[in-house]
């Protein structure tokens, strides 16, 4: 079963009422006469706007679908400073969102054909808790 997608252009997501005159959103709530009346209310009745970036649909909720946006994290990646591994600080996957002591640990979580690079692995740096001072003022 598919969920029924609808742009913001589509005649379903919002129509101009003549007997109230202004626009009303799919769910029948009404937004108000003029182009803002319109974009609130196609925006309201719609499930899906084309992506910022390559036009394709994608939930109202983002501004890209999910091609881009890994494209975009991939790309962020990427262009981080490279440095080889000191031996003790952890490692972090930005792919699986997981925290490895060590490439090896990293290594025993790939699966068929993946290999380190496919982790894209952080460097972490240490982040100490403060000692906390007392204070006797009563």
């Amino acid at each position: 079963m598919s969920k029924e997608i609808v742009m913001r252009d589509s005649s379903e997501a919002a129509q101009y009422r003549t007997d109230i005159k202004g626009w009303v959103s799919r769910d029948g709530r009404y937004y108000g006469d003029g182009p803002l009346g319109e974009q609130m209310a196609r925006y309201a009745g719609c499930t899906h706007v084309p992506c910022s970036k390559c036009g394709s649909p994608t939930p109202r909720d983002y501004t890209a679908c999910d091609a881009c946006r890994e494209r975009a994290v991939v790309a962020r990646y990427e262009a981080l400073p490279r440095a080889e591994w000191n031996g003790t600080s952890w490692l972090y996957s930005e792919a699986r969102d997981r925290y490895y002591e060590s490439p090896g640990d990293a290594a025993d979580d790939l699966e068929d054909g993946e290999t380190l690079a496919d982790l894209r692995l952080l460097i972490c740096t240490p982040n100490h808790v403060r000692q906390l001072k007392a204070h006797c003022g009563m």
